[in-house]
């Protein structure tokens, strides 16, 4: 599926679903993240590490999916919140970058040749 085609389907989904043992850093969470999707995840450590603001499910219990589903369908704000925590990171990650780059500036100014 070419990129444009997925971030289509993703943002226009109800959820995000990620059912796995074991995960890399998953490349599926950044862009449901990214478009405000939110996020079925198994309950395993990076996913918790990854999205914290997602619901979790045992990754062994289909029940504990279908529960999870169910509780999903019934949050409709679940999308913008996601929303609001990612760009409330990244507006503290444009103050960190902004303070780091002020002081650079200061200590280069200060520096003479």
């Amino acid at each position: 599926m070419i990129f444009e085609t997925r971030c289509i389907a993703i943002r226009g989904a109800a959820a995000a679903t990620k059912p796995s043992h074991f995960e890399a850093w998953s490349t599926t969470v950044e862009e449901a993240k990214s478009l405000g999707t939110p996020m079925l995840l198994s309950d395993i450590p990076l996913h918790r590490e990854q999205a914290p603001e997602s619901l979790f499910f045992a990754p062994d219990s289909a029940e504990a999916l279908a529960q999870r589903l169910l509780e999903a369908g019934q949050r409709p704000r679940l999308a913008r919140d996601s929303v609001a925590v990612l760009q409330g990171r990244q507006q503290m990650r444009r103050r960190d970058y902004a303070a780091a780059l002020l002081a650079l500036f200061e200590n280069v100014r200060g520096v003479t040749p």
